[in-house]
């Protein structure tokens, strides 16, 4: 079978494991073996037994904008909003000004975040539909099936050379979040025991052990490698004690704060020790102000005034498409000054309208994909809701990828990819067939995940 290697998610070399002499006979893996981490058996999503298989200008493209986009995203409370508390308490806080003032004072400390940039590649290239931030990523975990993907394949076997690189995705938060632990909280020198306390839901005694050992395992490997020891910790919240400054739990000093679910909540004390730097919090306040979607608006705006370096600017407006927070209000469109609402009911199938705050695929409605009614009554919803932008539909190439049943198809590809803080995290990919793709491509609405290599030269 010969495919044009442009549009394989094998890339160039789709011939290759195509022909290998092993018969794959499943498209989808197995996630339910010994050599997978407990904690990951029986995956929720689907996880194709096909990599994903980039060149080097790809990877040279998405590590730019991983690395560049987030910072240039957390100037705009700065550059747009001149810092103003109440402008930013009316913004992002719903007019809550002391969760403003809090957000703020997180924000002065300018510390680097892990983040997620979500794309789509286009026939011109890569194009971010949205930038996630903080600890809370989804798709670190494809990391842990690389071993049983590699088992299928010869190419993988025989790949003594590492022509074949998966960028750990795992170690690379590690190595980030030990690294802004020991730079920004207090006292931590090579006696000290350093340790996080891991924030969950109480979801059963196994499934607590499984995690906090995988959480281990990668938090003690990351100090053991700079000459540090500590430990990962679990338990209630409420039992977080402030203690002359530091957060101690049964008598431990806690350097870090992580919180595995977003609906877990902080005692206000907590915040206080990380303004003292005597906690490293993994999702402060102002995180819900820096990855608000409305950004991307608001950053193409700052582009257009050429608010920064000739470069940036080029970046930005190169690799976020056209968005605009959703008013009713006139805009300049491909040179002219139009209604917004008028222009997304003219020329439905070319915009995507989305909740700023959402995930998972929530509150996302593709024009393309709805009738004229429908879209109509999401563009009013979006005008009275005053928190959801619209960015112009920016089409995936269509990628020879195998199906549920193993033939090779066309499908639509969502690509995550990892930034944390100056390190290139990686990527992973959602895919979805074409034959049934609803414009909105996301594992919880039934995409199927894939890990990416990256090829030599």
């Amino acid at each position: 079978m010969t495919i044009n290697k442009s549009i394989s998610i094998l890339s160039s070399k789709h011939n290759s494991f195509i022909e290998s002499k092993r018969k794959l006979t499943e498209s989808r893996i197995n996630t339910n073996l010994e050599e997978i981490d407990p904690v990951f058996r029986e995956y929720e999503y689907p996880v194709c037994s096909w990599p994903v298989l980039i060149e080097p200008d790809d990877v040279q493209s998405l590590e730019e904008m991983c690395l560049k986009i987030p910072k240039l995203l957390s100037q705009v409370p700065e550059l747009y909003f001149k810092n103003d508390v109440s402008r930013i308490a009316q913004f992002y806080y719903d007019n809550n000004y002391m969760l403003a003032e809090f957000g703020m004072m997180c924000y002065q400390k300018k510390l680097a975040t892990s983040s997620r940039l979500d794309l789509t590649r286009t026939s011109k290239g890569f194009k971010i539909l949205e930038v996630n931030m903080g600890p809370s990523l989804g798709g670190f975990q494809v990391q842990s099936f690389e071993k049983v993907i590699r088992s299928l394949h010869n190419n993988l076997l025989q790949d003594n050379s590492n022509t074949y690189h998966c960028r750990n995705i795992q170690t690379s938060y590690f190595k980030f979040l030990v690294g802004e632990i020991v730079k920004q909280v207090s006292e931590i020198d090579k006696d000290s025991e350093v340790n996080i306390f891991v924030g969950m839901d109480m979801v059963g005694e196994d499934l607590t052990i499984n995690t906090m050992n995988f959480f281990n395992n990668l938090w003690e490997g990351e100090l053991n490698s700079i000459g540090l020891k500590g430990k990962a910790i679990t338990g209630n919240l409420n039992d977080l004690e402030y203690v002359k400054g530091n957060i101690l739990y049964k008598k431990n000093r806690i350097h870090a704060v992580t919180l595995l679910n977003s609906d877990l909540y902080l005692k206000p004390e907590v915040f206080r020790a990380y303004v003292l730097n005597n906690l490293y919090i993994t999702s402060p306040i102002d995180i819900q102000m820096i990855e608000d979607k409305r950004n991307l608006a608001i950053l193409r705006n700052l582009a257009e005034e050429e608010k920064f370096k000739d470069d940036e600017n080029k970046l930005i407006l190169d690799s976020i498409p056209y968005t605009e927070i959703v008013e009713d209000k006139n805009v300049f469109y491909k040179g002219k000054e139009v209604n917004l609402p008028q222009l997304l009911k003219n020329q439905k199938n070319n915009f995507v309208v989305k909740d700023a705050t959402g995930s998972q695929g929530k509150n996302v409605f593709v024009g393309k994909f709805m009738s004229a009614k429908e879209w109509e009554e999401a563009i009013s919803y979006a005008v009275k809701n005053t928190k959801y932008i619209v960015q112009e539909f920016c089409d995936s190439i269509d990628f020879i990828a195998p199906n549920f049943q193993n033939e090779w198809s066309k499908h639509k590809l969502i690509w995550g990819a990892f930034g944390f803080g100056d390190i290139y995290g990686g990527v992973w990919v959602r895919m979805s067939e074409v034959k049934t793709d609803v414009g909105v491509i996301n594992s919880a609405k039934g995409a199927v995940e894939a890990i990416v290599l990256e090829t030599g030269v």
